[in-house]
């Protein structure tokens, strides 16, 4: 079925992957992209991957369609105490000086696992602390896991393991830390499960702040995931892991990895069998997060900023509890009554993508009542009808969006795209007509307005396929 699948769209998907996730799929990649691409179009039931790809291109982009990619792109070949040496380092020069350092104050350590697959990674952290409580005894042990593949984030909620898992594991701790609950299946300690906390997050993303909660880490694992990433992508995600550190804080990579890591705030430390990195202190050019058990200090944001970075993240009901005054977070929030036009939006789109309809298209509704003269409003509420198969109504406020500004191009796109599921093919190719004309007067690489991250190249290439398709 693979086959079939034009090497122009699977380039358009390589760019669109890069763009979303970081991961990296240059042309010798292709054949496992198209597999990976096939697998996915048959776990939604498309009739084909030319088919998948199609929906997954058009806007509007939602969190489903990245979910459902990583699910089948991203790879979960791990296991308990992977590296002996990074455990060494950690018992010989890490913990030793993070007890000296934190001991006098608040007795905390705080611990990620970036990208921790299906949380063998963690899980041996919490052991290894577990192990360690001679010398943590009393201490507050913060570990948390993330990864952007919710069906590995699922089966380590579930710690149920098989002995592929434990071919670095010794015996004694198979014994003291799990129970064998079925042939080859063995299950953690529920204490040891605990001390681990799970969240979805996307490493490719360009904020990490809100997932941890503004709390910077004393160590970083991400190992085994820089190999994986576009190299455009890995400086700005080395980047964002930086800023998350404290100043002394730790960057463990695995070895292979350590050339990818250039950062002028991190410096290399050659340790037996394994290279780590440690962020510097900070100096008066450049801002970085204090050494304290407190919340690090961002940019001073409002309410509606706030929400906007919750969205973001796929993070939609905080997003409307922000907004709403229900999500205080220390601060009040707004009261519903005194909301602008632009934050009745943003609970619109918050509630839609959490499959509200209702809800989203009373909101949409409040945002146009506050701004009649807005085509973004009237877009957003067009694309709700459409969700909910409304598509009379769909069409007349994609009709009220294009009035408004005759230049809306994705309005343009939808309508035509609607009309063309009508079988209204001449008026369809007429809207297509208008999107190719307006996109020659906008670069190829600026990201378009209400398109979820789509440039003006991508969709015009989706454009031109559509009407040869016709």
């Amino acid at each position: 079925m693979t086959q079939n699948v034009p090497d122009y769209r699977i380039s358009q998907l390589s760019k669109f992957v890069s763009s979303q996730m970081g991961l990296y799929f240059p042309k010798e990649r292709w054949t496992d992209l198209k597999r990976a691409i096939e697998a996915v179009a048959l776990d939604l039931d498309f009739d084909n991957p030319v088919s998948y790809i199609h929906w997954l291109l058009s806007p509007p982009l939602i969190k489903k369609k990245v979910d459902t990619l990583a699910k089948h792109l991203t790879i979960g070949e791990t296991f308990f105490f992977r590296d002996e040496n990074i455990f060494y380092a950690l018992k010989n020069n890490i913990i030793p000086e993070l007890v000296k350092k934190h001991g006098k104050k608040d007795k905390s350590i705080r611990f990620w696992s970036a990208g921790c697959s299906t949380g063998e990674e963690p899980y041996s952290i919490a052991i290894f602390i577990d192990q360690t409580m001679v010398l943590l005894k009393d201490w507050d042990i913060t570990i948390l896991a993330t990864d952007i593949n919710t069906h590995f984030l699922q089966k380590a909620v579930k710690g149920v393991y098989t002995s592929w898992s434990f071919r670095n594991t010794r015996k004694w701790v198979i014994e003291k830390y799990f129970k064998k609950i079925a042939p080859n299946r063995f299950e953690i300690a529920p204490y040891i499960k605990k001390k681990v906390d799970f969240s979805q997050l996307n490493l490719a993303s360009k904020a990490y702040w809100t997932p941890l909660n503004n709390i910077a880490m004393d160590v970083i694992f991400c190992r085994n995931i820089l190999m994986y990433f576009d190299p455009e992508v890995i400086n700005e995600v080395i980047e964002r892991l930086t800023l998350c550190l404290v100043q002394g804080g730790w960057l463990i990579v695995n070895p292979i990895e350590a050339a990818f890591v250039q950062n002028s705030d991190l410096y290399k430390i050659q340790l037996p069998g394994t290279i780590l990195f440690k962020k510097k202190h900070a100096n008066r050019h450049k801002e970085s997060p204090k050494d304290t058990r407190k919340e690090i200090a961002g940019p001073e944001r409002n309410i509606y900023q706030e929400a906007r970075a919750f969205y973001k993240e796929g993070l939609y009901k905080e997003s409307v509890k922000k907004l709403t005054g229900l999500f205080h977070n220390g601060q009040p929030g707004y009261k519903a009554s005194v909301l602008d036009s632009s934050s009745m939006a943003l609970i619109a789109k918050a509630y839609a993508n959490q499959g509200k309809l209702a809800e989203a298209e009373r909101w949409c509704k409040k945002a146009i009542d506050a701004e009649k003269l807005h085509p973004g409003y009237h877009y957003l509420l067009a694309t709700i009808y459409q969700e909910e198969g409304r598509v009379k109504e769909s069409i007349k406020f994609f009709k009220k969006a294009i009035y408004l500004d005759p230049e809306f191009v994705l309005a343009h796109f939808m309508l035509g795209n609607l009309v063309k599921r009508e079988g209204e093919k001449n008026e369809s190719t007429k809207h297509f007509n208008n999107v190719l004309s307006l996109l020659l007067s906008i670069n190829t690489e600026e990201i378009l307005p209400h398109s979820g991250g789509f440039t003006a190249g991508k969709l015009a290439e989706i454009v031109q396929t559509m009407i040869k398709e016709r």
